[in-house]
């Protein structure tokens, strides 16, 4: 039995939490007839074996989670949401189909997450009052392109900050530190 390779996996949307953040992932469908679901390989380093510390698995377990394709809500327009990743990790996910018999398809490509490094915000004495503008600096992994809407900051708090409204703009590609890269 051949499996067709899922063509291409798509990095879909992030929802973050206090700590940890939920991951969904959407692929091309497999048009196997015996396609039987699919595995999703994830860890924080690149490239294989997909195999994370348990301290960075996901709710559903270790790499990989199996996916029979009953339990996806439109086997046709596949994708499948990751609970409880570490908001203060990068993580790398491949998707690979399998059949009734077992036998499975090559991985697709690979795509990851990106994770804030740094948020820092400067005041003339370090304390803000309601209505005073406060600038604020976010450092990601890697670059960032915001196109519209708004980014929400939950505070130490249990608050929340509201940023924009974002037109579009491109956030300085920045290395693993926060720090602009060349």
């Amino acid at each position: 039995m051949v499996l067709l390779l899922p063509a291409v996996l798509f990095f879909f949307f992030i929802t973050p939490s206090y700590a940890t953040t939920d991951v969904t992932l959407q692929w091309d469908a497999n048009t196997d007839p015996d396609l039987a679901g699919y595995k999703i390989y994830y860890d924080t380093d690149s490239g294989e074996p997909y195999t994370p510390d348990v301290a960075d698995y996901a709710d559903q377990g270790s790499s990989p989670i199996t996916v029979p394709i009953g339990d996806l809500g439109d086997p046709n327009n596949p994708e499948y949401t990751l609970t409880g990743l570490s908001d203060s990790e990068v993580y790398f996910f491949v998707v690979a189909a399998y059949d009734t018999e077992g036998f499975e398809s090559e991985a697709s490509n690979e795509v990851n997450t990106l994770c804030v490094t740094s948020i820092t915000s400067t005041s003339a004495d370090g304390y803000y009052k309601a209505g005073d503008t406060v600038n604020i600096t976010i450092n990601f992994s890697e670059a960032v392109t915001l196109a519209g809407g708004n980014v929400i900051v939950t505070l130490d708090t249990g608050g929340t900050a509201v940023i924009g409204p974002i037109d579009s703009q491109t956030i300085a590609s920045l290395d693993s530190h926060g720090h602009k890269s060349s």
